[in-house]
């Protein structure tokens, strides 16, 4: 008797996309080491962003490490544009719609971080290597009082595109790294973005840093499945003209 054993078919993405799976593959892989980055230069800022003193004098006395990472932060939520894309052209044959809604929830996210933690938190930077006046104060405690909520959003919003793609990747068998990482990032990042509506927990605190980590970590995943996709040219469908 013999046994078969049953494995699931290679997935192919279309390969005139070729160019966007390899502009994917750049702007993922930058995405995971910006997130090194801010790995790094998070923790040296001395505090975690948040609407009280001690994260505004963070700023004014390692402004320059700040600056850095509020920069690299800004660089993180561009590449995300274009590697969305890249993911959604890869991937839509495995549910168009799905992937519609992984797209436009992260391009939603990159928008609003963009409106508001990015801008706020260089010009928390700014404002605080100035002599505090009083209008100088109440600019800061008005900027102070959007973060919380801003990183919130930035924390537990984008898990629901990463879980799409998670599911994704699993029906099209491939990047495993990225889908157990993924796994893990999903509720670490949710939990730690709970952390700023909730400063008094030192638990959901702690755990923004490994967050930070698989974030990387995931990103990197992605650029390996992306950069290991199985390309074929799409059937050209001719019509037939009747006369």
């Amino acid at each position: 008797m013999t046994e078969t054993t049953w494995k699931k078919p290679t997935y192919f993405a279309d390969a005139k996309w070729k160019t966007w799976y390899k502009i994917g593959g750049f702007v993922l892989l930058i995405e995971g080491i910006t997130y090194l980055m801010i790995l790094i230069s998070g923790p040296m800022i001395g505090a975690a962003p948040g609407n009280n003193l001690q994260y505004l004098n963070a700023l004014a006395t390692h402004s320059g490490i700040a600056n850095f990472s509020y920069y690299v932060t800004l660089l993180a939520d561009l590449v995300l544009i274009p590697g969305a894309y890249a993911l959604y052209l890869a991937f839509k044959h495995i549910n168009r719609n799905w992937m519609l809604v992984a797209t436009a929830l992260i391009w939603i996210y990159v928008a609003i971080d963009l409106l508001t933690f990015v801008p706020t938190a260089l010009s928390l930077v700014a404002l605080s290597q100035q002599a505090q006046t009083a209008s100088v104060l109440a600019t800061e405690h008005s900027l102070l009082a959007t973060v919380p909520l801003s990183q919130f959003f930035g924390w537990v919003e984008p898990p629901i595109t990463f879980a799409i793609w998670i599911a994704v990747l699993r029906r099209a068998n491939i990047g495993r790294f990225a889908r157990v990482f993924g796994f893990f990032l999903v509720p670490l990042s949710i939990l730690g973005g709970t952390s700023f509506l909730v400063p008094t927990s030192t638990y959901l605190q702690s755990l923004q840093l490994p967050a930070l980590a698989v974030y990387a970590i995931f990103f990197l995943g992605l650029t390996e499945a992306i950069f290991r996709l199985h390309t074929k040219q799409a059937p050209i469908v001719q019509s037939v003209i009747r006369k």
